[in-house]
């Protein structure tokens, strides 16, 4: 289900800027890695779902971290 819905969410234009690690962006060259102490993407989130260790709780809390990083730099 939950893999589904990241499937989902990076198929949508909104999330482009948090789709894959801000590192391979055209915002790695600017100020974001400074800025954002806990970057996360849903490539990464995607990834994690896999794993046998990765709970609903680090779903909830990435996806948070995904909104605060937003907020944070695009205010």
């Amino acid at each position: 289900f939950f893999s589904n819905a990241i499937s989902k969410l990076l198929t949508h234009p909104i999330t482009k800027e948090f789709q894959t690690p801000m590192a391979n962006s055209i915002y790695a060259d600017k100020d974001y890695l400074k800025i954002i102490k806990n970057p996360i993407d849903l490539i990464t989130i995607q990834k994690q779902l896999k794993s046998d260790n990765y709970t609903v709780t680090n779903l909830l809390n990435d996806l948070k971290q995904i909104e605060a990083n937003a907020v944070t730099y695009f205010g």
